[in-house]
């Protein structure tokens, strides 16, 4: 169940009124957020995860817990230097060699939070990029990135779900709820 639970959480959005996405680079995230939801992955293993997210400056502080509190993983850093820690068990490094290593693939942490503003990471190319009146979805770094249910938060259209697809493995994120600044 650890594995599973390191495995939805870097591989790493729900009301029935929704909000088209925000027009392109007009929907730029504070630098400090948090949201907090449920995590899914399915892949050659499935489950699902309660998620809180913290992002400052760069840095993530990720928590996620099975049911009942059950399972507790936190992750924090950036892509350069990442801590993994469940229980006892501490991994340290750079993420994409953490997550190679106990994953078998990896995702971009870096470029989390420009997917979730709906837009690609500057520092790698995107493909197959849509935006229409109510989703957004591209392509880049080998992972195809979807976004929904958008909202209003604090002046910000934000989407409430966000599903990630690469290597025949599916990561769905179902936002609960945004805080802006903190």
């Amino acid at each position: 169940m650890i594995r599973i639970a390191v495995i939805i959480l870097l591989s790493l959005v729900s009301a029935c009124q929704s909000y088209a996405p925000p027009s392109s680079n007009t929907n730029v995230l504070p630098a400090n957020w948090s949201l907090s939801g449920k995590l899914g992955y399915r892949g050659s293993e499935s489950g699902s995860a309660t998620i809180t997210w913290r992002y400052a400056d760069s840095n993530h502080l990720i928590n996620l817990s099975g049911p009942f509190g059950s399972y507790a993983t936190q992750i924090a850093g950036n892509a350069s230097n990442l801590s993994i820690r469940t229980d006892e068990v501490l991994m340290t490094g750079p993420a994409e060699i953490i997550m190679l290593e106990q994953l078998g693939w990896s995702t971009p942490i870096d470029a989390w939070p420009f997917w979730l503003n709906g837009e690609a990471a500057p520092d790698k190319p995107a493909t197959n990029y849509q935006r229409t009146s109510s989703q957004v979805s591209f392509t880049q770094d080998g992972t195809h990135v979807q976004l929904d249910r958008f909202r209003v938060v604090d002046g910000y259209t934000l989407a409430h779900r966000i599903i990630c697809e690469r290597d025949g493995q599916r990561l769905t994120l179902l936002v609960s709820s945004w805080n802006l600044g903190v």
